[in-house]
């Protein structure tokens, strides 16, 4: 279930991305329904593993009065520059508690490991 939800939201999550290489400027993009879902989710761990995947350890907490699953696109970056874009998604989150939950994809292959900075950049709340 989660993922074909996730399959149809993943189009609407990423309309309006650019192509810029930059890692997201800390500025959460959400539509006018899911107002204040960007201040739910913070970064705790962001790393690259010997095969390219990077992962975000994300922390989502529901600030609404129901149950709601989230999808959070996340840059990763070094020195300025996007080395991957990440995508997490949460079962549904009951008010007022708190998930757990991996945002990951992929590194160019000749993309050094290393240190990388995550920025989560949209969030959609469902």
């Amino acid at each position: 279930m989660r993922v074909r939800l996730a399959a149809f939201l993943l189009p609407l999550l990423l309309a309006g991305c650019g192509t810029s290489d930059a890692p997201g400027d800390g500025g959460v993009s959400v539509s006018p329904e899911d107002e204040g879902a960007g201040e739910d989710v913070s970064v705790t761990a962001c790393r690259r593993d010997d095969l390219g995947f990077v992962t975000a350890t994300l922390d989502v907490k529901n600030s609404t009065a129901e149950a709601k699953s989230y999808l959070v696109m996340v840059d990763a970056g070094r020195d300025g520059n996007r080395v991957a874009e990440l995508i997490g998604v949460t079962d549904p989150i009951s008010p007022g508690q708190t998930a757990k939950v991996d945002a990951t994809g992929a590194a160019a292959r000749d993309e050094a490991p290393g240190k990388l900075t995550c920025t989560v950049v949209k969030v959609a709340r469902f």
